[in-house]
């Protein structure tokens, strides 16, 4: 579970909540709105930003933002000329200053002509106005470059802690949040980093989203135009050398034999984890979150017995997680102990102020009397107990050559957390030839994405040149947990329909999904790829998990080439990615790329028995809560983190 998350949505609600008061008493005074209105937060929320504006360091920030406030304006004015006439007249004497903006008179025009229902739809739609969007990262990157965000939120987060009926609604954890003085400055020290990066993105590319869809679409074009006359006539693909040689090239990797065992059973999963380490003579584990519950402390206690006894044990966590207060214990029991080296991914090795790492694997090496065999545990849990004991997820247990993979991908990611001055450094070592063994009933390669401007996600790369491959009759069957799907993946995805390929695709629901932040963005994906990418709703092949609030952290996609409806050839990807864009973005992420028969088939009957007690998706899922809000999160640039 992401509290990161959900101590986003506070601070992204501290900016259209209806808050009745600024930090500084003198400058909003309206009546708490009617909590029935969804354009009540506007008021406080537009007098606030004026406020801002006026007093920016950088003088075309003030003019950049009300000429942004000049279109909501005019778009108000199409369904209602009055309140469009009036709000412009009172933007322009805040520009002229003739007026202040904190004005009492700014309030009352505010609340008459942005709370009229025949404003509201306007609203919204000016929210997706380029000249609009831009204002408000011109306003949010002046207060970054100015040093003044982490004030802004402070002052944010009064605001907020002032207004006991919209405090009401948020519930208890804001209110637990906003009370402890520890959670709350991580919070807004989190939330400032994270907008920082969602600034830099912006600014290196506007049209990020738009340019990975044309540059994945010709990527696949070029990779697969050798393979085009065997694209709908051989069900074996996945198993033709040069298909697999291919993907080595394009992806940055290495097939390798190997033999899958998978654990949807999270106490199943565990066993072999304890196992695993138990009689391991090397231990390289990375992960997202250290978990301070019982789960979790008991694989920390695992991990420091085994360093007590002379195994040689590696921890790599992300450094923005393991300093929360809920996610320290474990690190703090394991640190400095015996046989035990722990490092951190720090966004500060990567120039923005937020990436983290997400990627989570267990590799073990034991000497045996036939040499040294290396096991690796890969796929979404993290140590604590929802992943163990109570949520829907998924890990593979590779050996053979291709777990060596794995364990140079975890050693080049450990130099790199360490910094090449660090005297931690692990020497790299060649990887097996890629034969496969006598024994091995598939291949898999590892495949590690790094964010950051001019990288490339082999992982994403991978979904959309696989998904092209796929022709009539075969099937893909996709169980993610947070399912926010970009303009390149939607459009792989529709292709693939087009030409006749059984897409399935499982996902959470606003009853299942752990982060209300992203409960939206779901609804709207998973309506949206049953409405247009998949096809009618009855036929579609959309699923959520409803009804008892247990998350699905799973993240597998797989593959299946057929001949006559039966299976001759499946590729499976697990991994610790979500299909959202901030995996895609923002975090460091691993997968397994398998390919062989058995294994796809098997992650395909996980997947099929999950969706039986899964509802499909019959009606567009309507948006909860405030539509504006949610237009706000969604097309102001924070779509890049959730």
């Amino acid at each position: 579970m992401r509290q990161s998350k959900i101590q986003l949505l506070l601070v992204i609600v501290l900016f259209f909540s209806g808050a009745s008061q600024a930090a500084d008493s003198a400058v909003l005074n309206p009546a708490p709105p009617a909590a029935s209105n969804p354009a009540a937060c506007m008021v406080p929320l537009f007098q606030r930003f004026l406020i801002q504006a006026v007093g920016a360091t950088q003088p075309e920030t003030k003019l950049q933002f009300i000429n942004g406030m000049r279109v909501v304006a005019e778009k108000i004015g199409k369904s209602n000329p009055k309140a469009g006439k009036e709000l412009k007249a009172i933007f322009n004497r805040v520009a002229a200053g003739t007026l202040a903006p904190e004005s009492p008179e700014l309030t009352r025009t505010l609340a008459v002509h942005l709370l009229a229902p025949e404003s509201q739809r306007a609203l919204q739609l000016s929210l997706r106005n380029k000249e609009v969007q831009q204002a408000f990262y011109a306003l949010f990157n002046d207060l970054n470059s100015s040093g003044q965000l982490r004030v802004f939120l402070n002052e944010a987060a009064l605001m907020l802690k002032s207004d006991p009926a919209t405090l009401a609604q948020l519930g208890p954890k804001a209110k637990f949040i906003l009370d402890n003085p520890s959670m709350l400055d991580g919070a807004i020290n989190e939330a400032s980093g994270i907008i920082d990066v969602v600034l830099k993105l912006h600014a290196q590319d506007p049209k990020y989203w738009s340019n990975l869809a044309k540059a994945s679409a010709s990527d696949s074009e070029q990779a697969l135009k050798p393979f085009k006359a065997k694209l709908g006539t051989d069900p074996k693909l996945f198993e033709n050398s040069r298909y697999q040689k291919m993907l080595e090239d394009r992806l940055g990797t290495r097939f390798l034999e190997s033999n899958l065992t998978r654990y949807s059973s999270g106490s199943e999963a565990r066993a072999v984890r304890t196992k695993m380490v138990q009689e391991a003579d090397e231990i390289e584990m990375m992960t997202w979150a250290f978990y301070d519950d019982a789960t979790g402390m008991e694989i920390a206690q695992e991990l420091l017995a085994a360093g007590a006894r002379g195994a040689k044990v590696r921890l790599l966590v992300d450094a923005q997680t393991s300093g929360k207060p809920s996610h320290q214990k474990a690190i703090a029991l394991l640190t400095g102990k015996p046989g035990i080296e722990i490092t951190s991914w720090s966004s500060a090795n990567s120039g923005f102020a937020y990436y983290g790492n997400h990627r989570k694997q267990l590799v073990t090496t034991r000497r045996t009397p036939e040499g040294l065999k290396t096991q690796v545990l890969l796929g979404g849990r993290n140590p604590g107990d929802l992943y163990y004991k109570t949520w829907d997820d998924s890990e593979v247990l590779i050996e053979g050559a291709a777990a060596k993979g794995f364990q140079q991908l975890g050693n080049e990611v450990w130099n790199s957390a360490a910094g090449p001055q660090a005297g931690n450094q692990v020497k790299l070592s060649a990887l097996p030839k890629s034969a496969a063994g006598k024994s091995a009933t598939s291949k898999t390669a590892a495949v590690n994405h790094i964010p950051g401007p001019g990288s490339k996600n082999g992982i994403y790369q991978a979904h959309r040149i696989v998904m092209d491959s796929m022709a009539k009759g075969d099937e893909v069957l996709i169980e993610n947990a947070y399912v926010i799907l970009d303009p390149g993946m939607y459009r792989a995805i529709l292709r693939a329909q087009k030409r006749g390929v059984k897409i399935t695709v499982l996902s959470n629901s606003l009853q299942s999904v752990d982060e209300p932040i992203v409960a939206n963005p779901i609804s709207k994906s998973m309506s949206h790829l049953a409405t247009v990418s998949i096809g009618k709703l009855e036929k579609a092949g959309v699923y959520v998990k409803t009804g008892d609030k247990l998350t699905d952290h799973t993240k597998v996609s797989v593959f299946l080439k057929k001949e006559q409806g039966q299976v001759q050839s499946g590729l499976v990807i697990d991994m610790s990615h979500n299909l959202h864009p901030r995996s895609l973005r923002l975090e460091g992420e691993v997968a397994g790329i398998t390919i062989g028969k058995k294994p796809a088939e098997e992650a395909a009957n996980m997947i099929r028995s999950r969706i039986e007690k899964a509802a499909p998706v019959t009606e567009v899922i309507p948006v909860q809560g405030n539509p504006l809000v949610d237009e706000i999160i969604t097309r102001l640039g924070f779509y890049d983190i959730l």
